[in-house]
């Protein structure tokens, strides 16, 4: 299963980044041990610019399903396995930042990432039918290892 997830996300990001001119980077999520579904974070000129990416992004049977000042979110519709998670943001913004970061230092430090993971399966179990309150619940743990990897690349 996790050679098929690697499979698609792969096809996924190959297929994001060809289509569109418009994507200026195309970032993968930190691939924590057992995670069902890959995130992928493409960044572009002008987040307010949808109609660069969004029918693109479409026409690889992703949805739009959250759009905030910050950045939008694509997933498979139902009833397809999410096995991929887009993130689109702006070039230069503070979230085209803090995700690589996040994902290097997870990389890079086996207990962030082990406490991670922990965290992720708890608040799957335990809210498995909300999304938001699964967000919320990993927020703590998110945030924590968030000041760990600036201290990490600012000592």
């Amino acid at each position: 299963m996790a050679r098929d997830i690697r499979v698609v996300a792969g096809a996924h990001r190959r297929r994001a980044a060809g289509c569109s001119r418009r994507a200026r980077r195309v970032d993968r999520g930190p691939g924590t041990a057992r995670e069902p579904t890959i995130d992928i974070q493409v960044s572009v000129a002008r987040l307010d610019d949808e109609d660069a990416y969004v029918p693109l992004l479409e026409s690889l049977e992703l949805r739009l399903r959250s759009r905030d000042d910050l950045h939008r979110y694509f997933r498979p519709p139902a009833p397809q396995p999410r096995a991929v998670h887009v993130h689109v943001c702006e070039r230069g913004s503070r979230w085209e930042r803090d995700h690589p970061l996040f994902r290097d230092y997870l990389r890079a430090h086996a207990a962030a990432r082990d406490d991670y993971a922990r965290t992720k399966r708890k608040a799957e179990r335990e809210w498995a039918d909300d999304r938001i309150a699964y967000t919320d619940a990993k927020a703590e743990t998110i945030l924590a290892i968030m000041q760990a990897a600036e201290d990490w690349v600012h000592p």
